[in-house]
């Protein structure tokens, strides 16, 4: 999977300016989970559990679905219902591609990313 920026939607905002101890998470999903929410749960214990819904996201490929996590304290979360873990740096957009229990997983380096959220 090519890193593509997601389409924002009228009328919502986007992640800007990360940074310091602050990333970001998209976390695309298979059509299944279209309408739900996926928990993020931080390993260090000090951080609340994070919760984002998966919702149809255009992309110039095509139609993904996935969930967006647009400020993040740096830390290893695990993904709710499943045994993955995902490290968020600080500074950096993380894409995580969770299709049938396979994931992958990619560190976008820029400090201003716009992401959707919807």
């Amino acid at each position: 999977m090519e890193s593509q920026p997601l389409t924002p939607r009228p009328g919502h905002g986007g992640v800007r300016n990360i940074g310091g101890d602050s990333g970001a998470l998209i976390l695309f999903t298979s059509p299944a989970f279209n309408g739900g929410q996926i928990g993020l749960i931080p390993d260090s214990g000090n951080e609340p559990e994070v919760h984002s819904a998966v919702r149809e996201r255009d992309l110039p490929q095509g139609v993904s679905f996935a969930a967006v996590y647009p400020r993040l304290r740096g830390g290893i979360y695990s993904i709710e219902g499943s045994g993955q873990k995902v490290t968020i740096a600080g500074g950096r957009v993380t894409t995580l591609d969770y299709q049938d229990d396979c994931c992958r997983i990619y560190y976008h380096p820029s400090s201003l990313s716009v992401l959707a959220q919807g």
